[in-house]
């Protein structure tokens, strides 16, 4: 390992960061890598500039020779810090390595790690942490695959990759903290050793420090990434509570001398043992002044309330060239070892009294943080949440990518908030529900409701098949292409809407069934599901478009509209299967018949105002504002003779033309065709005869006779849909022009 393998001192001036940094000549199959391999290994090698190690290996060809002599070219970079080495080999999948994997893990041995820790120690003098890293691309191992090899190296695959490239976007040189909190997990770190002048106190039942340390001895220490490689589960959301623009303004605050008169608040993770504090002065009972020793270990201190001001050094450092407050210091509250659950709770209290936290963002986080949880409410919310981010993000979900998460904007197809699905999943009790304190399982859930993975698993397989059912038959609205589609079941009312049906659904099954549903295998459920599935998706596939959206495609999303759709499809179930009862069917169509009668009452009602105002405006302006011009010559004789009886008869109390009828504007309109003709709405009545285009006005005279002689059953939600588009139809195109 001689000096021409390594590069002078990185710094953020001497790396552009990109990908062709370094020299990206192809090499022939026979000579060594191809090009997509050089291309990956460049990239590798840029993310380990981009996290701010200060010294890299140069060009493609990294070697060293062994103490017998050998020469060794299983590394493809070399990349050290002030505290640690870190060996990578890199392997895509087009390039010769790619079906060489088990020999390439074999030689990571115990016999070439003490032989590497030599040559590290001889060169710098010192003792410095190692580890061997494969990096593949493309390249997907089975679950265990590694478990035979030798547990001296780990492995990073596509998503973590990514994963790194990201938080060094927002941490810039500071997300090496994280990566090596990651590698070097529960490792003592010589070089991390740092004792400071604290005072000890308590609040509540919890012990807690308050000390001065500089900006980046503490980000050596801290972090706000997890230390795990299972980054699917929401890429464990405690960066996303960083904003890049906040962080940048943060590190021009602190360029321009700006100080925090505030603590950084953290809570150090020994796991082992108690922090060490060895106390100089007792000041009070539960006070005390003197010497703290902080842990020795990558990702100890995990950032409750100051992430911005904290890592806003690191935009400081890099944005000026002669960083002023170098030698700046910032206050810290250090809990030690507090629990999991009063973290996270102090986390939300803290943050979201300064800046509200999103509402997805805290579905992202309690995915994470209270995973099996000792508080079985908080436990159960975490399933619900795993659950929601699974749909989101596995490739074979009905609703993949179909979210809007943290980091994604709504778009055509994107629409579903990930608490709209919270609550859509907590009121369906389709995974489970609270009672007496307790949380019981629900249908798609097994029947031990401490069974998270299981849950998880068992009721994602269950909704994803159901919707599936929805993808495949209702493909157009599932796919929208532009906002004016309707894609139904793809928003926040129609999926919560459907949920609610699916435990209808549930509750129907298990009153015909010796067994709940949480007994059965996933594919009896589905079986069991599919003829209402069936009966739904034939539903919206056979309705007129027209009329799906006039009755499904309503503004807002409230609690109640959301359970008027799940009851409007308990009423498209309920029409094919009249077993399909639930417990709210009588009264729900008791109140919505008598609300449907009262709305077609209204609508008749501006209906016939609006064809009065119009044709007297019509008329008056064609024959005379004289009655007896306009009415005379204007108005069928025979509906002047009804009016004049009947006008009569009520002793004149009101104008003659007020007694005209809804149906004789059929009448008025034929007689006087040729200057109706081009006002009448030609999509109300098919074809081109007078007696086709008026036969609407037929139809609201017969649905006004119902009302009126209170015949309330006759009354349909067809009629209901007909009125409706009725009087969409002439408020806008029947507008009078003189009174």
């Amino acid at each position: 390992m001689t000096d021409r393998h390594f590069s002078k001192t990185v710094t953020g001036k001497d790396i552009k960061f990109e990908l062709n940094e370094r020299e990206t000549e192809s090499r022939t199959a026979s000579g060594q890598i191809n090009n997509h391999s050089i291309i990956f290994e460049n990239r590798i090698w840029t993310l380990f500039a981009k996290m701010g190690f200060t010294e890299l290996n140069q060009g493609h060809d990294f070697q060293f020779a062994l103490k017998d002599g050998t020469i060794i070219r299983l590394f493809d970079i070399f990349a050290r810090d002030e505290e640690s080495v870190i060996f990578a080999k890199c392997i895509d999948e087009n390039s010769i390595d790619a079906g060489n994997i088990d020999k390439i893990l074999r030689n990571f041995d115990g016999t070439l790690l003490q032989e590497v820790y030599r040559i590290v120690k001889t060169r710098y003098k010192r003792k410095l942490k190692i580890k061997f890293n494969i990096f593949l691309n493309g390249i997907k191992l089975k679950p265990g695959y590694t478990d035979q090899f030798t547990k001296n190296f780990m492995i990073f695959e596509s998503e973590q990759i990514n994963y790194f490239f990201e938080i060094a976007e927002y941490l810039k040189s500071s997300a090496r903290y994280q990566f090596l909190s990651l590698i070097f997990s529960d490792q003592k770190i010589d070089e991390l050793t740092k004792s400071v002048f604290a005072t000890k106190g308590k609040l509540g039942n919890e012990i807690f420090y308050t000390f001065l340390i500089s900006p980046t001895e503490l980000m050596r220490i801290s972090y706000v990434a997890h230390k795990s490689l299972d980054i699917s589960n929401a890429k464990n959301a405690y960066q996303r509570m960083l904003k890049k623009e906040k962080l940048i303004s943060i590190g021009k605050f602190i360029n321009k001398g700006g100080v925090f008169p505030s603590n950084i608040v953290v809570n150090f993770k020994t796991n082992k043992s108690p922090l060490r504090f060895d106390i100089k002065e007792k000041i009070d009972k539960d006070i005390s002044q003197g010497t703290l020793q902080l842990p020795s270990n990558y990702g100890s201190a995990w950032i409750i309330d100051g992430q911005h001001r904290l890592y806003g050094y690191t935009y400081a450092k890099q944005s000026s060239d002669s960083f002023k407050n170098d030698k700046s210091v910032i206050q810290v509250m250090a809990f030690d070892n507090m629990s999991k659950e009063k973290e996270m709770n102090m986390f939300v209290d803290l943050n979201s009294k300064q800046v509200k936290i999103p509402p997805n963002i805290l579905v992202e986080l309690y995915a994470d943080l209270h995973w099996k949880s000792d508080d079985n409410k908080l436990a159960f919310q975490s399933l619900i949440s795993r659950l929601i981010l699974k749909l989101n993000s596995e490739e074979n979900s009905p609703l993949y990518n179909r979210m809007i998460t943290s980091t994604t904007k709504r778009d055509t197809a994107r629409t579903i908030g990930l608490q709209s699905m919270n609550y859509g999943l907590r009121a369906s009790k389709l995974i489970g529900y609270s009672s007496g304190g307790r949380i019981l399982p629900g249908p798609f859930c097994t029947r031990n409701i401490m069974d998270y993975p299981g849950n998880l698993q068992k009721s994602y397989e269950i909704l994803s098949e159901i919707l599936n059912v929805m993808k495949v038959n209702l493909k157009e609205q599932w796919h929208p292409i532009t906002k004016k589609d309707f894609s139904y079941f793809c928003n926040n009312v129609g999926i919560r809407a459907l949920l609610l049906t699916l435990f209808d659904i549930a509750d129907h099954l298990q009153k015909y069934n010796d067994n709940n549903l949480n007994c059965l295998e996933v594919k009896s459920i589905i079986e069991y599901y599919k003829p209402f599935l069936k009966t739904i998706t034939d539903y919206f596939t056979t309705t007129e478009r027209e009329e799906l959206e006039l009755k499904w495609k309503k503004a807002g999303s409230s609690s109640a509209m959301i359970t008027e759709h799940s009851r409007e499809l308990g009423i498209v179930l309920h029409q094919k299967h009249d077993k399909f009862k639930p417990i709210w069917l009588d009264d729900y169509e008791a109140k919505k018949n008598e609300a449907l009668q009262s709305e077609s009452h209204k609508l008749v009602g501006h209906i016939e105002r609006r064809l009065f105002e119009f044709t007297m405006s019509k008329l008056k302006i064609h024959y005379g504002e004289n009655i007896d011009d306009w009415f005379g010559k204007g108005i069928p004789e025979s509906v002047r003779l009804k009016c004049a009886e009947r006008y009569e008869k009520e002793g004149r109390e009101r104008k003659q033309e007020t007694y005209i009828d809804l149906i004789d504007y059929k009448k008025i309109f034929e007689v006087n065709w040729t200057l109706f003709q081009n006002d009448i709405p030609l999509d109300l009545s098919s074809g081109d005869r007078k007696q086709d285009r008026t036969k609407w006005i037929i139809r609201i005279n017969n649905i006004r006779n119902i009302i009126s002689h209170h015949i309330r059953d006759d009354v349909t939600h067809d009629d209901l849909v007909f009125l409706r588009k009725v009087w969409d139809t002439v408020k806008e195109s029947l507008i009078a022009t003189h009174t």
